[in-house]
This record gives C-alpha cells, sequence and structure tokens, in this order.
C-alpha cells in the first residue's frame, strides 16, 4: 500500500482486495461512482461488480459497447436487456417505446422475442417483431407461447435450412411444424424430418414433399434409349476384353482379338466417354508386341546372318576343288604350295572373335529376358494366389456380415410387428443396427440391396413407433399435471382448515401416498410442482407436530389423573369392610372414565 492510499477513497485503493470490499458496500444511490468504476477500474472482478449494481440500462448498454472484455460486455448487455425488457412489457406507450429502441440498438434478439411474447401493447408487439433477423430467434418464437399468426409469420421469415429442420423436429405444435416443413426444398433434410419429427403430421408431410421432389426429377430427366443402352454394355464388354489381354505375353492369340475389338469399336458410331481409355488400352498392348518382336528379331537376325556366311563358304570351297586338276592314278603327287586364296579359306575357317562375341551375347540377353519373363511369372502366380485368398476371405466375411445383418433385421422386423414392445429395447437395436450396418458394402452384391432395403423399411418403422411412443408419454406426463396440481390445492385446504381435524395427521400421509401414484410429470414442471406440493406439505406436517404437542401435555395430564387413581385403588386392595370398598371402587371407576382418553398403547399400560 503507498501513502497515496491514505488520500483518495478506497474503492481507488492500489490493493484489488480493498477496492473490492469498497465497492460491495456502495448501494444503488451511489450510481456515478459505480458507473466511473465500471469504466475506468483495471480489474475485472471490480468492474463487474460495479455493473451488476448499476440498474440504469441506457448506460449498461453504453458500458456493453465500449467494455474490451467479452464477459463483461454480454453481461452488461444481458443486463441492459432485461431492465429495458420489463418496460417494454408495460401498458405505459411511451415508456415501453423508448425501451424497445434501446433493445433494438442494443441488438439482442432473444429480447426481442421476449418483448414480442409478453409485451402488453400490439403496437409495440409488432414492432419488435419487425426487427427480428436471426433465424434462431425466429425459431425460439416459433416454439414460444406467442398468438398463433405470430408463430407463423416467425416460420415464413426463417431462411437457414438447418434451423427449419431443428424446428420441424423440436415442436410438437402442429401448425408450426407443418409451415417448417413447407419452406424445407432439400429432400436429405426432409428425409431427417420424416425419421426423427415429434408430431406425426409434420413426418407425413415431409415423406409426401420428398415423394414429389423426387417425382418431379424423374420427369426432368430424359429416358436413355434401349439403343444406346446395348452400346454402352458393348463398350465396357470389349473394354474388359482388351485390358484383360493388355499385359499378357501370348501376342499370336491376343492380337487377333485386339483388332477385332478396335474395329467393333469404330462400328459403334459417335464418341464415348470410354473412348479414351480404350485407346490407352490398345496402344499399350501393340507398344509392347513391337517391343517383344525387336527383341526376338534381334537373335532371329544373328542365326540368319550365321547361316549365309556359311553357305557362302561351302560355295567358294565347292567352287576351288572343281577348278583344281586331279592327278593320273598311280602317279606320285607333288606337293605344290597353296595359292593365296586357300589361304585366305583356312582363315575364313577359323573362328571369328566377334561373331562369337555376339553370339554370346545375344545368348545373355536371350537368357536374361527368359529369366525375367519367368520372375514376372512367378511374381504374377505369387498375386493372383494372394489376390484369390483375399477374395476368398472377403467372400466369406462377407457372408458372416451378411448372415449377421439378416439376423439383426429379422429382430428389428420382429420389434416392429410387436404390439407392445420394449421402447428401450428399440432404442438399444437402433444404436446398434446403426453401427453393423456401416459394414453393408462388405456384403455380396448379390444381397446387398435386397437387404439395404429391409434394413432401411423397418429402421423407418421403428424410428416411427419410437417418436409416437415417446410423444404418448409426453402427452401422458402433461396429462399428470392436473392431478398433481388438485393434489397441492388440497395440501393447501389441509393447511387452511379451521378446526383443525383431527386425523390431519392420517390425511397427510394418505396426501402422500396418492402422490406417488400420479406417474411422471414433464421434465420442465416435474421438480417446480414437487417442490410446490413438499412445501405445502410441511407446513400441514409443522401443524400437525403443534396439534400432538397440545396432545401430549393433555395426555400427561390425563395419564396423572389415572395415575393418582390406580394408588387410590390400590391402597384398597387390603381392605376389609367389603361394602365401603365397593362403594369406594365404584366412585373410583365413574373418575376413571371422567378423567379422560389416553392412547390405545399408553392406557393398556
Amino acid at each position: 500500500m503507498g501513502i497515496a492510499d491514505f488520500f483518495r477513497p478506497k474503492y481507488r485503493h492500489s490493493d484489488v482486495r480493498v477496492r473490492t470490499e469498497a465497492v460491495r458496500s456502495l448501494t444503488r444511490d451511489d450510481a456515478t461512482t459505480l458507473i466511473q468504476i465500471a469504466k475506468s477500474d483495471r480489474d475485472i472482478g471490480v468492474r463487474r461488480i460495479a455493473i451488476e449494481k448499476i440498474d440504469q440500462p441506457a448506460v449498461l448498454a453504453e458500458l456493453a459497447a465500449v467494455e474490451p472484455e467479452r464477459s463483461l460486455r454480454d453481461y452488461a448487455g444481458e443486463r441492459a436487456a432485461e431492465l429495458w425488457h420489463s418496460a417494454a412489457c408495460s401498458d405505459d406507450a411511451d415508456h415501453a417505446g423508448n425501451a424497445l429502441s434501446g433493445i433494438i440498438k442494443l441488438g439482442d434478439q432473444r429480447a426481442l422475442v421476449d418483448v414480442v411474447v409478453g409485451a402488453e401493447l400490439a403496437t409495440i408487439r409488432k414492432r419488435a417483431f419487425g426487427e427480428l433477423r436471426d433465424p434462431r430467434a425466429l425459431a425460439a418464437l416459433a416454439k414460444s407461447e406467442a398468438a398463433q399468426d405470430l408463430r407463423t409469420a416467425a416460420v415464413a421469415r426463417i431462411d437457414d435450412g438447418d434451423v427449419l429442420r431443428a424446428l420441424a423436429i423440436d415442436t410438437t405444435l402442429k401448425e408450426v411444424g407443418l409451415a417448417a416443413v413447407e419452406r424445407l426444398d432439400d429432400v436429405d433434410r426432409l428425409e431427417n424430418v420424416a425419421q426423427k419429427a415429434k408430431n406425426k403430421a409434420v413426418r407425413q408431410k415431409a415423406r409426401k414433399i420428398v415423394s414429389e421432389i423426387q417425382d418431379a426429377e424423374k420427369a426432368k430427366k430424359p429416358g436413355v434409349p434401349d439403343d444406346v443402352k446395348r452400346k454402352r454394355a458393348e463398350r465396357a464388354q470389349l473394354l474388359r476384353e482388351v485390358e484383360g489381354v493388355t499385359e499378357t505375353y501370348e501376342f499370336a492369340k491376343a492380337t487377333e482379338l485386339v483388332k477385332k475389338a478396335e474395329v467393333a469399336w469404330a462400328l459403334l458410331g459417335e464418341p464415348d466417354e470410354g473412348d479414351e481409355r480404350f485407346s490407352k488400352a490398345c496402344a499399350r498392348f501393340w507398344k509392347r508386341k513391337q517391343i517383344h518382336e525387336e527383341q526376338s528379331r534381334g537373335a532371329d537376325e544373328l542365326r540368319a546372318i550365321e547361316r549365309e556366311a556359311q553357305a557362302d563358304r561351302d560355295r567358294a570351297l565347292a567352287e576351288r576343288t572343281e577348278r583344281t586338276p586331279r592327278p593320273p592314278e598311280g602317279e606320285p603327287t607333288e606337293r605344290t604350295p597353296r595359292p593365296p586364296e586357300a589361304d585366305d579359306y583356312v582363315r575364313d575357317m577359323e573362328p571369328d572373335a566377334k561373331r562369337e562375341a555376339r553370339e554370346a551375347e545375344a545368348k545373355a540377353r536371350r537368357d536374361e529376358r527368359d529369366k525375367y519373363r519367368a520372375d514376372e511369372d512367378a511374381r504374377r502366380a505369387t498375386q493372383q494366389a494372394d489376390r484369390e485368398v483375399r477374395q476368398k476371405e472377403d467372400a466369406e466375411r462377407g457372408v458372416a456380415i451378411a448372415e449377421s445383418l439378416r439376423a439383426m433385421v429379422t429382430d428389428m422386423e420382429q420389434l416392429a410387428a410387436d404390439a407392445k414392445p420394449d421402447m428401450r429395447a428399440i432404442d438399444r437395436v437402433l444404436n446398434q443396427s446403426g453401427k453393423s450396418f456401416d459394414q453393408i458394402g462388405k456384403v455380396p452384391a448379390a444381397e446387398r440391396d435386397a437387404l439395404a432395403d429391409r434394413y432401411r423399411d423397418v429402421r423407418g418403422k421403428l424410428v416411427i413407433r419410437v417418436s409416437e411412443a415417446r410423444e404418448a408419454e409426453d402427452w401422458e406426463r402433461w396429462g399428470n399435471v392436473p392431478k398433481a396440481e388438485a393434489l397441492i390445492s388440497t395440501a393447501k385446504e389441509l393447511y387452511d382448515a379451521e378446526p383443525v381435524p383431527s386425523d390431519l395427521g392420517n390425511r397427510l400421509r394418505g396426501l402422500q401416498a396418492l402422490w406417488k401414484e400420479i406417474g411422471p410429470l414433464p421434465q420442465k414442471r416435474s421438480k417446480e410442482l414437487w417442490d410446490t406440493f413438499k412445501a405445502g406439505c410441511d407446513q400441514v406436517y409443522e401443524k400437525v407436530r403443534g396439534n400432538r404437542a397440545v396432545e401430549q401435555e393433555k395426555f400427561d395430564e390425563v395419564t396423572k389423573v389415572k395415575e393418582a387413581l390406580i394408588a387410590e385403588a390400590e391402597q384398597l386392595a387390603e381392605s376389609t369392610d367389603w361394602g365401603a370398598t365397593a362403594e369406594k371402587l365404584k366412585a373410583l371407576q365413574a373418575q376413571w372414565k371422567g378423567s379422560g382418553h389416553l392412547p390405545r398403547k399408553q392406557g393398556d399400560d
């Protein structure tokens, strides 16, 4: 604490705790000080206390406009709207008009809804209704206790599809729900309303609108001619055939198939969205075939060249042999030197290193290609085996899922057919089925559509049954309200009854027993009615306790008198004067009867 704190008011003290206590001690008469604190104090808590004590709505609205803290800004606005609402609902036209102007300037849509519902003057209600803009505020007005024409007009001004859907689902008012449904034009929202709306007429209206929209969309779509359908099917078949041989190595068989497919595709006429896919598949096949032929032609050409060279050498040797003269028989032959051509021939007959290298290279390429093909065939075989295993597992899993879903749908159909089903069982089945049917895509295609149709049909029936049951339960709860109010009135009558009934305690117990037999009450009224009834019973019980205390005092006095009579009677037990004793006993009996009664248990003792 600084020395300056001694010379200034406590609400300007440097310690926030001192300032807080000082502001708490201020009253509404210190309005100027409170406004200054709410505007200038640096602590949020101190400013909130000051705002809480200000009762001038215009000042609160001004604070809400300049307050940097969001929580305080909202609180000041709520306080201003609350004060203005009380004034706007009064029967003073000038006062109500000024208050409504303040609410409009504040921009609180909820406060405007309260004014539309509770204002005394029709002009104020009309003006407040004209200022409503927020769809949620209009929905709150549609669900309020305002006049029917105002509720319908509020629905007509809502332009938010989600708000209209929520209103159609939640409202129990038939007219409001129908008006909300008629403004919806989205099929998804309408189907949601058809399944979840609390009012039966609203659900039926939503289904009817969905059917009309679907029929209109079908009418707009032109029908597809049978010839176009046939051509699409043929194109799909040709595309499957070509894509099936794109990766094959049996080019001899596949070539004829691809040629026929190209001719058939061209004969189908006008372009189609599958043309590009078909062209790519054909181009890939022809490219792979070309590469294969180029690799094969390289080895064949080498062998053909080798055969031609060998034939040339053989032909040259034969010609030389024919030109050389043979010596006569019996004459010795001289060894003549070989001509240079013979050396060339021998040289030609010697192994050609380059040729052998080329042949070795070609053989290596062939071996590598054969190995690659073998590896590819093995890889494809492994993939095919894995694919078949997965397909088998998926098929088995799909069959098991189909059996499980079929059993669940059967149980749901039995619940739907039951005249008095257990609502908790239906809720449980609906929750479980919603999760289980997420796997409907794994069911075999042959059963999927039929199973999905059965599920949608029976789920819709169960949702309707649950909605109707809840609606009936709500009506039953509201039907119990008059019974509870009657018992509350009875409790008040017991408390006010004069003279006090002698059996007041028994009546109170009977009243409490009747309350237990009423049954469930609406959630909004249950606590209120019980608290009122309990307060009335507590008052009656206090009265019963007071009566019992008075009666107990009387019983104590009677007990003393009777105990004294008992003592006198015991003293006569030793008397031998039978006549006098009998007279005294008769007198004691008369006094006993005149002394008053006691509770049975105490009297027996």
